[in-house]
């Protein structure tokens, strides 16, 4: 992520109350961004997405240990 980017993400969340700029390139996440933070984590726990890179984690590995049993087992 560029710089410029970065800053003007910062800035969002500056303005929303989300993180705190207490020092110069120092940040600090606010109640109210602690609560954000932890509804994103408890929505991605319940989430689709999730559960499908889990399925496709888990075929992955089926996928690679049966072909290791088969050529070297």
């Amino acid at each position: 992520m560029k710089k410029t980017a970065l800053s003007n993400h910062l800035s969002k969340l500056i303005i929303t109350e989300l993180i705190l700029k207490p020092d110069h390139n120092k940040y600090r996440l606010t109640s109210d961004g602690e609560l954000f933070i932890r509804a994103l984590e408890a929505a991605f726990k319940k989430s689709d997405i999730k559960e499908k890179r889990r399925t496709d984690d888990l075929q992955r590995k089926q996928f690679s240990d049966s072909f290791v049993e088969y050529f070297f087992g």
